[in-house]
């Protein structure tokens, strides 16, 4: 199976980025606990919480990997300080 060429998470949350012929992709995953079953499951949906962290996540994949050419790499990304701040938020 394919792996992705990086993946971005944080509190279960996880954006992971895909090269393939026709360009770059992103796919979004949700992990939880079942604390039933001992398990680890995927989820379908986001807390309010969830989805503020998913934007974060989603901004930092699409700074190093959302431009045009697959050669060209963007010159901005979204420090990890800014980052590390929003995670004080939850």
């Amino acid at each position: 199976m394919a792996k992705p060429i990086e993946a971005f998470s944080y509190k279960g949350i996880e954006v992971a980025v895909w090269e393939n012929e026709k360009g770059v992709t992103f796919s979004v995953r949700k992990r939880y606990l079942d604390k039933s079953t001992e398990e680890w499951k995927d989820g379908k949906f986001l807390f309010v919480e969830e989805v503020s962290l998913l934007i974060v996540l989603l901004q930092r994949a699409l700074a190093e990997y959302g431009v045009k050419s697959k050669q060209e790499k963007p010159k901005e990304t979204i420090e990890q300080d800014n980052f590390e701040d929003f995670n004080d938020q939850f």
